[in-house]
C-alpha cells in the first residue's frame, strides 16, 4: 500500500488576502512536502492552473513554485533510491 495525500501543496500560504478567508475550506494539508515524506507519503496530488502553473484548490491559489517542488522530489528520489508518484492535475478556476 502507498500512502498518499490529497491536494498535497495546500499547506502553503494563499496568494490573496480574500483567499485566506476561504483557506479553512480548501486547505487539505498542514504538513510541508518534507514532513509528508518523513511521515511516509510516497504519492502526491498536485493541482495547478493551466498556463500559469499556479498551485490551486478550487478558487484558492497558493504561493509556491511547482518546478522547485518537483525538482526537490526528484532529488529526494535520487538520494533515497525510492519511488515517488506525483498526480499532476490541471485545475480550472471554476472547479
Amino acid at each position: 500500500m502507498i500512502l498518499a495525500t490529497h491536494n498535497s501543496l495546500t499547506y502553503m500560504k494563499p496568494v490573496k488576502w480574500w483567499m485566506r478567508l476561504l483557506n479553512r475550506f480548501s486547505q487539505c494539508q498542514t504538513k510541508t512536502i518534507e514532513e509528508q515524506l518523513e511521515l511516509g507519503v510516497r504519492m502526491f496530488d498536485i493541482r495547478i492552473r493551466p498556463y500559469t502553473h499556479t498551485i490551486s484548490h478550487g478558487i484558492v491559489e497558493y504561493e509556491g513554485n511547482v518546478s522547485e517542488i518537483l525538482s526537490y522530489l526528484n532529488r529526494w528520489v535520487d538520494e533515497h533510491d525510492e519511488a515517488i508518484f506525483v498526480r499532476l492535475c490541471l485545475e480550472n478556476k471554476s472547479s
